[in-house]
């Protein structure tokens, strides 16, 4: 995560990048955790269920090979392409290839943020950020599994004071 310092920028200035940041993969580490015990339990099954050898060994890399294909999958959809950026006009947000579902709301017309973890995210630093608009019935817009999550709402926090000083 690159966290450069809010600049100085006037109206009329190039939008420039202030903050950058993606999906954390830690976030996923209770499933991951759920698919060892998963394996832990397929190998105990298969080892008393099936009774030669070799049927043994392909029934467990069978069966446990789905369980980890299934969580492989779900970790790299989410860790590429879930991709959020903060500039001196906007915060993008970024998910999906085929749809890819993207929102940009102006930092200008943000009004609050609120940073949830529960226990678990706090120890591993990974959390959501909740980014409300001003004035509108829209969704929140939602940085999922971010690393730091208090650092990147402070630099948002930040980026709409300085957008707001320069509008006045």
């Amino acid at each position: 995560m690159t966290t450069p310092a809010v600049s100085e920028h006037p109206a009329g200035a190039e939008e420039v990048d202030l903050w950058w940041g993606s999906y954390a993969g830690r976030t996923l580490t209770p499933s991951f955790a759920a698919c060892v015990l998963l394996t832990a339990v397929i190998y105990a099954v298969v080892h008393e269920a099936v009774p030669e050898r070799g049927w043994t060994q392909l029934a467990f890399v069978g069966c446990a090979g789905i369980v980890w294909g299934v969580q492989l999958t779900r970790w790299c959809h989410r860790f590429f392409t879930c991709n959020y950026r903060l500039t001196t006009r906007y915060l993008y947000v970024d998910s999906g290839i085929r749809p890819l579902v993207a929102r940009r709301v102006a930092v200008r017309s943000i009004d609050r943020l609120e940073v949830r973890n529960n226990r678990l995210g706090r120890w591993l630093d990974v959390g959501d950020v909740w980014v409300f608009v001003k004035d509108t019935a829209e969704l929140p817009a939602v940085l999922r599994g971010l690393h730091h999550p208090h650092k990147a709402g402070e630099l948002i926090r930040a980026a709409v004071c300085k957008a707001n000083e320069v509008l006045s």
